[in-house]
C-alpha cells in the first residue's frame, strides 16, 4: 500500500504543471507514493513525460477544483493525502515535513507554509489571475 497520495487538480496550465510534476517526482524518488493529476479541462490534455510511473491522470472536465480534489481523494491508495496546486513546487524537505506531520497528526488536516518562487512570481504578473493573486497576497501562505 502507498503511504502518500499527492492529488493535483489542474486546468489548461500545461507549462506550469509540467515543471511542478517534474520537481514533485524528483522529491518523491525512493518513496512509496503516488501522484494523482485530475484534469478539469474539456479541451486540453495533460501529458506526463515518460519515466513518471507513479503519476496517473484522470479527466473530470468542467467540475471545478473542489470536485477534482474529492475525485482524487476517492481513488487515492494511501492513507496520507496531500492536496497540491498545479503551480506548487515541492522538494524533498517539504515531502519529509508532510510525512512527519502525517505521523504526528494522523486524523488532522494541516496546511504548510509556502511561497511562490521568484521565477513563478515574475511569470504570473503577466496574467489577470496572477495579478489578482499578487494584489490579495495569495502568493504565499506563510503563517496562515
Amino acid at each position: 500500500m502507498k503511504d502518500l497520495s499527492v492529488i493535483v487538480p489542474t486546468k489548461d496550465r500545461a507549462g506550469i504543471i509540467e515543471e511542478s510534476l517534474s520537481r514533485l517526482c524528483k522529491a518523491l524518488e525512493g518513496l512509496d507514493a503516488e501522484v494523482i493529476v485530475v484534469n478539469d479541462s474539456a479541451t486540453t490534455a495533460v501529458d506526463i513525460p515518460s519515466g513518471y510511473s507513479n503519476v496517473r491522470v484522470f479527466r473530470n472536465p468542467g467540475s471545478g477544483v473542489a470536485s477534482a480534489r474529492n475525485f482524487g481523494a476517492g481513488i487515492a491508495e494511501a492513507p496520507l493525502l496531500f492536496f497540491m496546486d498545479d503551480d506548487m513546487w515541492l522538494d524533498t524537505t517539504a515531502i519529509a515535513r508532510i510525512r512527519e506531520l502525517g505521523k504526528l497528526y494522523p486524523n488532522d488536516a494541516v496546511n504548510l507554509n509556502w511561497t511562490y518562487p521568484e521565477y513563478l512570481y515574475q511569470q504570473i504578473q503577466y496574467t489577470s489571475f496572477g495579478r489578482y493573486l499578487i494584489r490579495y497576497g495569495f502568493t504565499s501562505m506563510k503563517g496562515w
